[in-house]
């Protein structure tokens, strides 16, 4: 899965919040909780397959997500620490995957907010795999924003 990637990660402000705010085509919620992050994996690989992507890039991307999805529950989910996991999706040129983790109460605030997003979504990991990564606070919120150029018979 070789392909230019854009490792800095360099968009300006107004950039990334158009890109987080824009509405997705198809958006999942779960809670911060890792018993729930297959059905994130799952629809990763659902939309990769119908935008063209093989079965096993398909299964990377999801793999990829799913990481992300795990690790920023497992640095920002403590004991008594609230997440809500937002995953929304997007495939016009490209397939893209937006990333939120809210939190929902005072402590999970603080945690959220003492962390770096590129630490907390594991920006190195999902960086090999998928052409552009973006990570970025909004609020209470942390996002990450990843992209992997359709196939060219999309």
């Amino acid at each position: 899965m070789a392909g230019n990637r854009d490792e800095t990660a360099s968009l300006s402000s107004r950039e990334s919040t158009e890109a987080v705010e824009r509405l997705p085509w198809f958006a999942v919620t779960i809670p911060g909780d890792s018993r729930y992050t297959s059905t994130i994996r799952d629809l990763v690989v659902r939309i990769a397959r119908s935008r063209g992507f093989g079965q096993a890039d398909a299964a990377e991307m999801a793999r990829a997500v799913e990481g992300a999805v795990r690790h920023v529950i497992a640095v920002a989910g403590g004991a008594g620490r609230s997440q809500r996991i937002q995953a929304g999706f997007r495939a016009e040129t490209a397939l893209e995957v937006v990333l939120t983790c809210e939190s929902t109460d005072a402590a999970s605030i603080a945690a959220l907010a003492d962390q770096d997003p590129q630490r907390l979504w594991d920006w190195e990991a999902i960086s090999r795999v998928m052409d552009r990564v973006e990570v970025g606070r909004d609020g209470r919120s942390s996002f990450c924003r990843m992209e992997k150029r359709l196939p060219a018979a999309c």
